[in-house]
């Protein structure tokens, strides 16, 4: 090919091969420096800095060749638009406080998925086919921003289920070891009822470690986590290594909210306290449980205590409640003395919530789903809506279940 010079400014090094293509200085004008300040590279920055006064010495380049085959015309442009697009809709107004993350339809879902799960535990074989409802509620994650509350809380039965599926998959090596051990000493008959009216239920250990494989990553510590209990104040549900005992142990404190049957009774005054207790922009942990006794005879309802030589009922609370409507009685309006307030509130919620008791295969199995729903009746409905919810926190997390109490082989959660 031939040569191709390209000519640059006397002060490049190569002064034989290239030469400058900008005038001549005169004798008016300045000198141009011998050594030019530099660039990155070899080239001056001055004449890098000007590209113009490159220029190209020696034959023309050639023309390149049509391209074959050419290109095939391209379709014109597709009209304007002519029709306005639709506006977008309104943003929906904040239900919480204005740091706060829920939004008013977010609540309305949460709410009508708790009505849907409310008539669901009301059929009268819903206490034999529970899979439904352990796959539909109990582990929500409900986040302290709008954004976050759009994916989570707003997808309530979706992070439910998800939530569910997590506490039921991948068990620890010991948690199998474990549950291989205890199936040789367990009561046969208690463990055959448990089975049938509370299938999937986990040992406290198992929870406790699903519950921290989710929200570790979730970045939720014993630092920053305020770890709250609505359960009965039953003695049976605070025995050392059951469930609350052992996510105390993980969380450190224990905010109470939880009366008799496991409602909480602190109301919106506790749960605000509570969630004003919280570590600044720290997150809440809540269990909330009834509890329920299986004898070693089978019989749902009741359980031998340590050290009795009698058996007892096992919700005391719900038993009583069931029995003082079963007989007939009214429960009326009037919650009457404040000695018999979280009582008689119990006797008038379920009042309304045993129409296919009779048809049940365990009327107490059934009842014990009645106090669950119950007490997600009340978080949902009355207590997260609570204006100054989100004043402190940052994120909750709610899980839910039935607890077991058992007299051998430990208790047991069905979330």
């Amino acid at each position: 090919s031939s040569k191709v010079d390209w000519t640059a400014p006397p002060s490049m090094a190569s002064p034989a091969t290239y030469e400058a293509a900008a005038p001549a200085p005169s004798a008016s004008s300045p000198a141009a420096p011998s050594s030019p300040p530099q660039a990155s590279g070899s080239v001056p920055s001055r004449w890098a800095r000007n590209p113009n006064q490159w220029q190209r010495r020696g034959p023309p380049l050639p023309t390149p060749p049509p391209m074959s085959p050419p290109f095939p015309s391209m379709p014109p442009p597709p009209s304007p638009r002519t029709t306005p697009f639709p506006a977008p809709a309104p943003a929906p107004a904040p239900a919480l406080s204005a740091r706060g993350g829920a939004l008013t339809g977010d609540i309305d879902r949460l709410q009508i998925e708790n009505e849907l799960m409310r008539r669901r535990l009301s059929e009268r074989d819903s206490n034999v086919d529970m899979r439904t409802a352990r796959l539909t509620m109990p582990l929500t994650v409900i986040a302290g921003t709008a954004a976050a509350v759009a994916g989570s809380l707003a997808a309530f039965p979706q992070a439910a289920t998800t939530g569910s599926a997590v506490l039921q998959a991948v068990p620890e090596a010991g948690d199998v070891i474990s549950e291989a051990i205890r199936s040789v000493f367990v009561d046969k008959k208690a463990e055959a009822a448990m089975k049938a009216f509370f299938p999937g239920t986990l040992s406290s250990a198992a929870v406790d470690h699903k519950v921290r494989r989710v929200l570790y990553p979730r970045g939720f510590t014993p630092q920053n986590t305020l770890f709250a209990t609505s359960t009965c104040p039953d003695e049976v549900n605070s025995r050392t290594g059951e469930l609350v005992d052992t996510l105390k142990e993980r969380w450190g404190e224990n905010f109470l909210l939880g009366g008799l049957g496991g409602v909480p009774f602190t109301g919106k005054a506790g749960f605000s306290a509570y969630a004003h207790h919280v570590p600044a922009t720290g997150k809440l942990f809540v269990l909330f449980a009834p509890h329920v006794g299986i004898e070693r005879n089978g019989k749902v309802g009741a359980l031998r205590r340590l050290d009795q030589n009698g058996v007892s009922t096992s919700c005391g609370a719900a038993v009583g409640a069931y029995n003082f409507l079963k007989s007939g009685k009214e429960a009326g309006d009037n919650l009457g003395a404040a000695g018999d307030t979280q009582i008689n509130f119990i006797k008038k919620k379920l009042s309304s919530k045993l129409a296919n008791v009779d048809q049940a295969p365990n009327e107490m199995a059934f009842v014990t789903y009645q106090m669950y729903s119950v007490i997600r009746d009340f978080f949902v409905n009355d207590i997260l809506p609570t204006a100054d919810f989100w004043d402190d926190a940052s994120e909750i997390v709610m899980l839910g279940g039935i607890m077991v109490n058992r007299a051998q082989g430990g208790d047991r959660f069905m979330p």
